[in-house]
């Protein structure tokens, strides 16, 4: 490679110029940011290629180009990084629908590591921008800007709520449940010592209740037991609520401690979902505010939740429930 110059590379993990893709990180954040912060990761699954540019022979921006066959002829990228240089985002964003006109491919969606189980969505510039939550992905301020000054527009757009009171003001919660309990649907917490077993559960259950949602693809049993073993040594199982119905899984709320925040107790509430079917109405919100009500409880004084598409049924929830918007987060398309 000469001096002076700008160069693009195509590479792939496990090759000796995948280091390159690595190392561009630590040419846009300070030290304490990449050791405190989690970067959006690169997923292999769907992964087309990954491409980096240099100058003058330094990694200084990158992003995985992925093709999913249940996103039909769209393209997602994932794992983008780029210092924040017109220059280097215009490369790498063009060289990104090079690829993928090459490909047929009709529209991108960005940041999307493959699929909406990956890491996803820029958080937006705002105050609150830096206070990270644990399960959440940090990027660049600059980088909504670097899709939308391309051409990218506004998909979709994601909040996080947050509850500080300290006093729980939901539902009635016994005199509720008993409604359920009167149709046949119970509830428990999950079983740690059966953990995997209850996964598998619960990996049945999202692709079913997911199946509708926005930008929808199924994931395979080991993916999903990846992603939620390594969780098990953090949650605490009276945060982790199953709705059931003769033995069915019909309804869960996935929480879990905030391991960022070191001055509050602070709880993040990440999946919330029931059974498609007008018998089941009503199973998300009891099983939110159930969780809601033992983490008051327990004394936790913040309550997120996390990552909600706007306007969807757990945002409804959380405003009812007393949160406040406190972050937002952008996904964005290109037609080609």
């Amino acid at each position: 490679m000469s001096k002076n110059s700008l160069k693009i590379i195509h590479t792939m993990p496990g090759e000796d110029s995948f280091k390159y893709f690595d190392h561009v990180p630590y040419e846009i954040y300070s030290k304490k940011e990449l050791e405190y912060y989690r970067l959006h990761v690169l997923e292999e699954e769907f992964l087309k290629v990954c491409v980096v540019l240099f100058e003058n022979g330094i990694p200084k921006g990158r992003v995985g180009i992925y093709f999913n066959p249940n996103l039909n002829l769209i393209a997602t990228l994932g794992a983008y990084e780029c210092v924040d240089n017109e220059r280097y985002w215009k490369l790498i964003l063009n060289e990104s629908i090079r690829v993928c006109k090459e490909e047929g491919i009709s529209s991108i969606i960005g940041p999307m590591s493959g699929s909406t189980w990956n890491d996803y969505r820029f958080i937006d510039p705002t105050f609150n921008s830096k206070d990270m939550f644990f399960g959440e992905a940090y990027n660049s301020d600059a980088y909504p800007n670097h899709f939308k000054a391309f051409g990218f527009k506004k998909l979709a757009e994601f909040c996080s709520s947050i509850d500080t009171t300290t006093k729980f003001k939901g539902v009635a919660v016994e005199e509720s449940k008993q409604r359920f309990l009167n149709k046949g649907i119970t509830f428990r917490s999950i079983e740690l010592e059966t953990y995997q077993s209850e996964l598998l559960k619960v990996h049945r259950f999202c692709n079913e209740a997911f199946s509708n949602n926005f930008l929808f693809t199924p994931i395979s049993k080991e993916r999903f037991l990846n992603k939620f073993i390594p969780l098990q040594k953090i949650i605490d199982s009276r945060l982790v609520l199953l709705a059931e119905y003769n033995d069915e899984l019909v309804g869960v709320v996935f929480c879990f401690p905030d391991l960022y925040s070191k001055t509050k107790k602070r709880l993040v509430i990440k999946t919330l979902a029931r059974k498609n079917g007008k018998k089941f109405e009503g199973i998300g919100k009891m099983l939110g505010f159930m969780a809601i009500k033992k983490a008051r409880e327990l004394g936790y004084q913040d309550i997120i939740h996390a990552l909600m598409l706007k306007d969807n049924f757990s945002n409804h929830l959380s405003k009812n429930s007393m949160g406040k918007e406190y972050k937002n987060y952008s996904l964005f398309k290109i037609d080609i």
